[in-house]
Formats: structure tokens, sequence, C-alpha cells
């Protein structure tokens, strides 16, 4: 690495820059023109994070409330690869119903919920929150849901007779 100093780097518009001296906790790598030692940096920035815990807290909440629509279209891209146009594609293609019980109504948070495969990560469609809620009592599981239907079929019978 070539050495170089901090107002050298500053001036040819450089982000970090190499003076071949350790830093105060003994690191000897690159640093940041706008200060502090590139290894040095992760460590102080978590030691920060984790005595400002609540400030970062209340700052994410004010931005969601502030803007609802870009944190579900950022949650909805990196929770599960879909654009807001893919999701509004799926909704069409649902016919804006419950892929389970074909109810219009998604539940109070008035979204449909993405349903996807917790082992492979795929999208399976777009359910409401009782059949969201459903399927996660079940833990995913086909034999569970069947064992509930027998168990409600056998029960209806007895009523019926």
């Amino acid at each position: 690495m070539e050495i170089i100093s901090r107002s050298e780097a500053k001036a040819l518009g450089q982000q970090k820059y190499f003076t071949g001296k350790p830093c105060k906790h003994g690191h000897v790598s690159e640093r940041y023109v706008d200060g502090g030692c590139v290894l040095c940096s992760p460590a102080r920035s978590a030691k920060y994070y984790a005595g400002n815990q609540t400030l970062f807290s209340d700052n994410r909440k004010k931005r969601r409330r502030g803007d609802p629509e870009l944190y579900r279209n950022w949650n909805l891209k990196h929770k599960y690869g879909l654009t807001p146009e893919d999701f509004s594609r799926m909704v069409a293609l649902q016919n804006d119903r419950c892929a389970i019980c074909g109810t219009d109504k998604p539940g109070r948070w008035g979204r449909w919920v993405v349903d996807h495969c917790h082992n492979t990560g795929e999208v399976r469609g777009l359910l409401c929150d009782q059949c969201n809620i459903l399927l996660g009592n079940a833990k995913d599981n086909p034999a569970i849901l069947r064992v509930a239907a027998d168990y409600l079929e056998r029960s209806m019978l007895k009523e019926a007779a």
C-alpha cells in the first residue's frame, strides 16, 4: 500500500488513506479520511449501537410511521425478493382473495401476508392473517392439518347424528 497523508487523500477525493503507522489500538491499516481506523470502526459502531439501542429503536419507529409504504416495500424485497409490482401481480392473480379460505378481507393490518416456505424461502402465495396463523400453528406440516381436518369432520358427524 502506498503511504499517503490524510490531507493528500482528501485532496484526491479518496475516502481512505494509509499512513503505515499503528492506530491507538495497534492496527496498522487504512484510515478513513473523516477519521478512524478501518479495523476499529466496526467495533466502535457496535459499541455505540449497544449503548444507544433505545435511540435507534425510536428512530426506526419514527421512520416506519413516517413512510410505512417505504418500509413495506423494503421488507418485501429483502425478505421475499418481491417488488411492489410483483406483490400487486400476486394480488391480482389471486383475485384479491386469500389463497386458502378465499376471503377478501386480509386481516387486521389491511394487507395480505406473504406465505413462504421457511426451509427454501420460496413464496407460496398470499394469505389472510387467520390462515397464516393456522399454517404457523400447524408448523407448516400438512399431516397435522389433515389430522385436524379429520378431527373436525368426526365431531361434525357426531353433532349431525
